[in-house]
């Protein structure tokens, strides 16, 4: 046995070091015209302290390292990497064995693991044409996919519990068009089931939803997901969430079906519009929706508000700003001063209070047509930089907006049109400030010395959503500014 690898190992076992590395489950990848299998394992030293070189051993299931050390057990492979400058490691390597195995990644003060499960291309092909033949289904399409995804490239599905999730995998394997195509239906296939996982979590997050805004997030992500059509007609979609919430549902369909049986029932008709936003790069960022449901016109507005009563804190600025036709209404005398703030409603905020002009370029994102209502509003914030959209080429129209999602864009706007804000001062530190992401430190620290943001009860609540009133509040406070 290799003496370095010997006193490497002895070290780790020695000093017990924790998880310094992460070594990803093994990545199936072949040459399609030789059949040839490999395996990619990826990972990254997190704090390498100047040491970039580690070691791979890859072992029978159940034996350990020990094993290997005190000449137990042969390994099935066993080589060096290097890592690169930052840490990250990759290797590909020819295995032609198949079972269960373990991949060890350890240098003399670091060691991680993880299981693989190998299995031939053969056996992999014959897999995939049962799914073609539906020769499979329900769990026992399930549990062969424990068996075989790895070995395909994907996930390692042992962590899936509950038989909701199991058959909901199925049904979109099956759903996926798998053919004799082997390495396009392995692909769909992969694809299924990652789609799966995500469907269901949105699924539970209905069903554990404590506020209806939370329920409406989700089914707008579950539709977007699945293409499942979620019609409300003219029911309020606050009346139809609030009924969605404790109810496990077993997929994006019954969902729907659901939605459109509340729908269908006069006590939920009440033409509720709400509202709701957030999106990356500008944003942390989840998934809503609840955007008027005509998008050629804006909604009818009021500027005479009877719904602000135990908000003395943001009275002054909503008034103010409805006077100067900044902030509208919803509705008849009604501001919702609780309800949530879409991305593209913050954005016409913004554009309304600091007057930002459009240039007349073409649409830069790719759900905004420019046929809305808020178009001009998101064409003319994205000329001026203060909003950059999401990393798939999207604005983010529907979803809600966060505290320090609000908070770059505001900061972003002061900076653009050269507003005079406190940079001197030491920096605010509040309870939850290790919550905020780094995209937003800057801003949060500049408007919170500015005293644009004041927070609420020590914290800044970076990762909350924004509300009406509270979007109303700070766009007074920097127009404040903006007119000193």
């Amino acid at each position: 046995m290799n003496k370095f690898f010997k006193s490497a190992v002895a070290a780790v076992i020695a000093f017990a070091i924790g998880s310094s590395v992460y070594a990803a489950p093994a990545v199936y990848d072949r040459d399609t015209s030789s059949k040839s299998e490999c395996i990619s394992i990826n990972g990254k030293i997190d704090n390498p302290n100047g040491n970039y070189n580690a070691n791979v051993v890859i072992l029978p299931a159940g034996k350990t390292l020990s094993d290997y050390l005190n000449g137990f057990v042969r390994a099935d492979y066993v080589n060096a990497i290097t890592a690169e400058f930052d840490g990250n490691y990759s290797v590909k390597i020819p295995f032609n064995k198949y079972g269960e195995f373990t991949i060890y990644v350890f240098s003399d003060s670091y060691l991680e693991q993880t299981s693989l499960n190998w299995y031939s291309y053969g056996e992999i092909e014959a897999f995939i044409n049962d799914i073609a033949n539906k020769s499979l289904s329900g769990i026992t399409l399930f549990n062969k996919l424990v068996k075989y995804s790895v070995s395909m490239g994907g996930c390692d599905l042992s962590d899936v519990e509950t038989d909701t999730e199991k058959q909901l995998i199925s049904k979109r394997v099956l759903a996926a068009n798998i053919n004799r195509d082997i390495d396009s239906s392995i692909s769909k296939c992969l694809s299924a089931v990652e789609a799966a996982r995500e469907e269901y979590k949105l699924l539970l997050n209905i069903k554990n939803a404590a506020h209806y805004s939370s329920v409406s997030l989700n089914v707008s992500a579950l539709s977007s997901l699945t293409g499942v059509k979620m019609d409300y007609g003219n029911a309020s979609h606050q009346a139809v969430d609030t009924k969605l919430m404790g109810i496990m549902f077993a997929n994006a369909e019954e969902v729907a079906d659901k939605i459109s049986s509340l729908a269908s029932s006069p006590n939920n008709n009440n033409n509720y519009y709400g509202g709701g936003s957030s999106g990356k790069s500008d944003t942390s960022a989840s998934v809503g929706y609840d955007i008027p449901r005509n998008t050629e016109k804006e909604p009818e507005i009021t500027a005479v508000f009877d719904d602000l009563t135990g908000i003395d804190w943001a009275k002054e600025a909503i008034v103010k700003l409805a006077a100067k036709g900044v902030v509208n209404g919803v509705g008849e005398r009604k501001f919702r001063p609780n309800d949530f703030v879409t991305r593209e409603q913050f954005v016409k905020l913004i554009v309304s209070a600091f007057n930002v002009q459009s240039a007349g370029s073409a649409a830069i994102f790719y759900d905004v047509t420019g046929n809305e209502w808020y178009a001009p509003y998101v064409k003319a914030s994205a000329e001026a930089g203060i909003v950059k959209g999401m990393e798939n080429g999207n604005f983010g129209v529907g979803q809600y907006i966060t505290r320090q999602d609000m908070a770059v864009m505001l900061y972003r706007c002061a900076k653009k049109y050269g507003y005079e804000l406190n940079t001197a001062e030491e920096t605010i530190e509040y309870s939850d400030t290790d919550k905020i992401s780094d995209y937003a430190k800057e801003a949060i620290d500049i408007l919170s010395k500015s005293e644009v943001i004041k927070g609420v009860n020590g914290c800044v609540l970076p990762t909350d959503n924004t509300t009406r009133a509270q979007a109303a509040v700070m766009i007074y406070r920097m127009l404040e500014i903006s007119e000193k």
